[in-house]
């Protein structure tokens, strides 16, 4: 173990009675862009990355493959195993588990992403119990409390506006009904709008112009629903078919099958899925159990726990005023293709980077811990990417934290990398090493 040498010194200045002494290290870390999104907020750029991209309350406790976004309260259980950009969640109620990259192809290990970053301070986690204890002993680059501001008001004013837009220009000429079934033709023109109206619980939907589920990665396909309003909207997927209407045509399941041929059900590895259906302005709710394509409902509140067949599973990320998905899993289908969207560091600034270890107190009396006994320590910090071959070098501060009656109530170490004109690039991984110990 890296810090071996250490923690045998920090052990060596305590009483084991007086405090329980716990490290948190990380082999590699990410630098710290500062901003909470560097790409183009754009609801094609979002569907490529995130699989749930939410302005208020998420309870997706069910396991979800993408990326999180969520600008209210979130309960989570495990995700992130398609993660390429970052996770933001102003208020962390609870998470089970995450997975960072283990689906991602082995030519995009590196663009993994390894950050949640919430807006609850250390003592918000700790004294929620719904909060496992391995989060309380953060890394900042894994669990940061901060302060950045997290996607504004203004931000989903525009995905409203894009949302209205698609409606706008969509042709209601492509679209025909005849026994029960709603014809939407493809072929030339990819944008179509369907009166709530049309729909009934056993309406099928056909496309036209789409010979196999892999024609939903070549052009954007953008379905509108207009009229709905307040009312709650059924959107059932099993009842979506393209050529012709048989089982073999069935939507969801053809488009499953397009991802175990291409690696894994669970994540799209290669290709894309540009299918949208989209409800400008819906402000009820839409139920979607067991759908297939991505939903964009930037004023109404999303579940995939009821509505159509539901069997547990949905296919495509989800941009809404509010989500529920504790019933049903999320499999990562990017709106752009992940060999073709890598993140890629767009932040070029002077940095550090703050490497902490952090003590948690039994309430015992905490004898002091010099920080001499550390000066000799050396930790290294260098970029996995070996184009970038400086080498950054720093020792161990103490920090002791105080509450308002001068009672201890927290002791950790800081390890803080000075750039030193160098550049510590947002996106890039870096790896911390103990280079040298006294002693």
């Amino acid at each position: 173990m890296r810090i071996k040498r250490l923690l045998k010194k920090a052990l060596a200045a305590v009483t084991s009675a007086a405090m329980a002494l716990s490290f948190v290290t990380a082999e590699s870390v990410s630098a710290d862009s500062g901003y909470i999104y560097q790409k183009t907020v754009s609801i094609e750029q979002i569907l490529a990355d995130f699989q749930y991209f939410v302005q208020t309350d998420a309870d997706v406790t069910m396991h979800q493959v993408g990326t999180l976004y969520v600008g209210g309260t979130a309960q989570i259980g495990s995700f992130g195993d398609g993660a390429m950009v970052n996770s933001y969640v102003k208020d962390l109620a609870c998470i089970v588990s995450t997975n960072f990259g283990a689906y991602l192809p082995d030519s995009l290990k590196k663009y993994k992403s390894e950050t949640l970053y919430v807006g609850n301070t250390l003592d918000e986690l700790k004294s929620n119990y719904n909060v496992p204890g391995w989060m309380y002993l953060y890394n900042p680059y894994y669990i940061k409390p901060t302060d950045d501001e997290y996607v504004s008001a203004d931000t989903f004013d525009n995905i409203k506006a894009a949302s209205q837009s698609y409606a706008a220009a969509a042709q209601t000429s492509n679209v025909t009904m005849s026994d029960n079934i709603i014809t939407v033709d493809v072929t030339t023109e990819k944008k179509a709008t369907i009166p709530a109206s049309m729909l009934g619980a056993d309406t099928k939907i056909l496309f036209r112009g789409i010979t196999s589920a892999a024609d939903f990665g070549n052009e954007a396909i953008i379905v509108s629903f207009i009229g709905i309003n307040d009312s709650t909207f059924d959107l059932n997927s099993n009842n979506i078919f393209f050529n012709v209407i048989d089982d073999s045509h069935n939507l969801r399941t053809a488009v499953r099958d397009l991802g175990i041929s291409k690696g894994d059900v669970q994540i799209l590895r290669e290709g894309s899925y540009k299918l949208i259906w989209n409800f400008p302005d819906a402000s009820g709710k839409i139920t979607c159990g067991a759908f297939s394509g991505h939903i964009v409902a930037p004023s109404a509140f999303v579940t995939a726990d009821e509505g159509g067949a539901f069997v547990g599973a949905h296919e495509g990320g989800i941009i809404a005023k509010s989500v529920s998905a504790h019933n049903s899993e999320g499999h990562f289908y990017p709106f752009y293709p992940l060999e073709e969207n890598p993140p890629t560091p767009t932040d070029e600034k002077t940095k550090n980077v703050v490497f902490r270890k952090a003590y948690e107190i039994n309430g015992a009396e905490v004898v002091d811990i010099s920080a001499e006994i550390l000066e000799n320590t050396v930790f290294t910090l260098q970029d996995t990417d070996t184009s970038y071959p400086e080498v950054l070098e720093a020792c161990p501060a103490k920090v002791t934290e105080k509450d308002s009656e001068g009672n201890v109530i927290d002791i950790y170490f800081t390890v803080t990398f000075l750039s030193k004109g160098e550049k510590i690039l947002g996106g890039h991984k870096y790896i911390i090493k103990e280079k040298a110990s006294a002693g």
